[in-house]
C-alpha cells in the first residue's frame, strides 16, 4: 500500500511541481529531481560513456533548471525540457574538451629527443673487406 506522501508524488504532474517550485517550494523540486534522475543520467552516459562524467553533466542539468525555471513556457513539457539542457551541456562539454590540450600527451620534442652519446668508432685501417 502506497503512502499518502508516494501517492502525492505520484499524482503530482509536471506542471504542478514546476508551479510549486517557483513559488520556492524546494521538495516540489526535490520530487522532479527524483522522478527525472535516472532519465538523465542515462542520457548523458549514452553520450559520455563515463558513469562520473555523467553524474555530473545531471547534477548540473537540474541546477541550470533550477535558475532558468522562470523561463519554461510550457511546464508540462518539462521533461524534454530537461533533456534539451542535458543534450546542450554534453554538447558544451564535448566543444570544451575539444578545445583542451591533452595533458596526457607528451610535446613531440620531448618523445623524439634521444640523449646524444659519443660513439666510438674503432679505427680498421689496413683491413679490407671482399
Amino acid at each position: 500500500m502506497m503512502t499518502t506522501e508516494a501517492m502525492q508524488k505520484a499524482d503530482t504532474n509536471d506542471a504542478e511541481l514546476v508551479s510549486e517550485s517557483l513559488e520556492g517550494n524546494r521538495d516540489a523540486f526535490r520530487l522532479i529531481v527524483e522522478r527525472y534522475q535516472a532519465l538523465i543520467s542515462s542520457l548523458a552516459y549514452c553520450a559520455t560513456g563515463d558513469v562520473s562524467r555523467s553524474e555530473d553533466l545531471a547534477q548540473e542539468t537540474f541546477v541550470s533548471a533550477w535558475k532558468q525555471l522562470a523561463a519554461l513556457r510550457e511546464p508540462a513539457k518539462l521533461r524534454p525540457w530537461l533533456c534539451s539542457i542535458a543534450r546542450f551541456l554534453v554538447s558544451k562539454e564535448f566543444r570544451r574538451q575539444r578545445h583542451e590540450p591533452d595533458h596526457a600527451a607528451e610535446s613531440l620534442e620531448a618523445s623524439y629527443a634521444l640523449p646524444f652519446e659519443p660513439v666510438v668508432i674503432p679505427a680498421v685501417i689496413g683491413f679490407t673487406f671482399c
